[in-house]
This record gives structure tokens, C-alpha cells and sequence, in this order.
């Protein structure tokens, strides 16, 4: 019997050592799940919680606002999946909270944009269709605080944050630096040539 000549007849004696180094090298791969990284993925035993009993959520944190919506961003983040148990949490939650569940649903769909489009837009989809105006007014009001950068120009030191300013409109009737104070109605305008 006659071999054939191949760069691979020793891969049978280091068989053993390609499948280690394969399992070594695709475990050291970022795995995601969902929206997160493995080591930013909510508990299991959070996760079944709020699975089971959502409302579970609401006792737990006793109604702090900024640990709900941290929380409920975790699990959304981790599992958009569970989606339908927002909606049962929102059914059950006082008014006053609803806003916070709002805010988390967006801060969810902002962190699930970059690695998951899809799961984003399924929260974005499941606001819509909630039709609960103080969720949503939550969500809106996220998505409209106003911005901290710097503006470009005006000072060399990054270290002062100043408001960016709104952007120009070419209005003769109004005039200062902000566009602010009403100008003499009555001064000739300059006409277009």
C-alpha cells in the first residue's frame, strides 16, 4: 500500500493538540449574549425571578427608581426576550414608576443597538405598541436630554463643558448671540440679489 504525500500525515499524532488549541481559542472569543458580554449578563436567579413574577422587581428594590431602571436594563440587556414580563411589570407598577420603566426600556435599546440592531428595534416596537403614555414619556424624555459637549471654537481647555449651542437660523427679525432679542421691525431688510 502506497502513501500519498501530504504536508498533513503528521496531523494524526498532534490531533489531540489542534482540538485543545481550538476550544482554547474559541473560548478566549467575546461571547455575547443577547446585547452584553458574558461577564456583564444579569444573574440566572435575577433572571427566573423576573421571569416568574415581575412585579417581584417592584418589592425587591422597594420602589428605588434609579436601582428599578438599572435593574431592568440588566435583565433587558441579558434577555430581551423577556419583554412580555415588562408588560405585566408596567400593568402592575404605580404611575410614578412607569416613567423609570420608560427610561429603562431606552437605555436598553441604546445598549443593544451597536451589537444587537434587531433586539433593539423589538423594544423600540414593544414601547410603541404598549400605548402606555407615562412609559413612553419616559422613554422620550431620555432620548431628548439635552446634550454636554463641548462646543467646537469656543475655548482650547476640554476640561469646561459648556451646552452646544442651537444651530443658526438665518432670521433678520431676531439678533444677539443667542438669536434671543427682536431686532427693529422697521430697519430695511437686505434683499436676496
Amino acid at each position: 500500500m502506497s502513501r500519498i504525500a501530504t504536508p498533513f500525515r503528521h496531523v494524526g499524532r498532534h490531533a489531540g493538540w489542534l482540538v485543545g488549541f481550538g476550544v482554547l481559542l474559541a473560548s478566549t472569543t467575546p461571547s455575547h449574549a443577547q446585547c452584553v458580554e458574558l461577564t456583564d449578563r444579569m444573574p440566572t436567579e435575577t433572571m427566573q425571578l423576573f421571569a416568574s413574577e415581575p412585579s417581584a422587581l417592584l418589592y425587591v428594590l422597594r420602589n428605588d427608581k434609579e436601582k428599578l431602571a438599572a435593574r431592568l436594563t440588566g435583565i433587558l440587556v441579558t434577555d430581551p426576550t423577556l419583554l412580555t414580563s415588562v408588560a405585566t411589570l408596567v400593568r402592575r407598577a404605580p404611575t410614578d414608576i412607569r416613567p423609570t420603566i420608560g427610561k429603562a426600556l431606552r437605555q436598553a435599546e441604546l445598549r443593544c443597538v451597536a451589537v444587537q440592531p434587531q433586539a433593539a428595534r423589538k423594544i423600540n416596537d414593544f414601547v410603541r405598541n404598549l400605548a402606555d403614555r407615562s412609559v413612553t414619556a419616559g422613554y422620550v424624555a431620555l432620548t431628548e436630554e439635552p446634550s454636554t459637549e463641548p462646543t467646537v471654537g469656543d475655548n482650547n481647555d476640554k476640561s469646561v463643558i459648556k451646552p452646544v449651542r442651537p444651530p443658526v437660523k438665518s432670521n433678520p427679525l431676531m439678533t444677539g448671540e443667542w438669536h434671543d432679542e427682536l431686532a427693529d421691525p422697521f430697519e430695511s431688510v437686505p434683499l436676496p440679489e
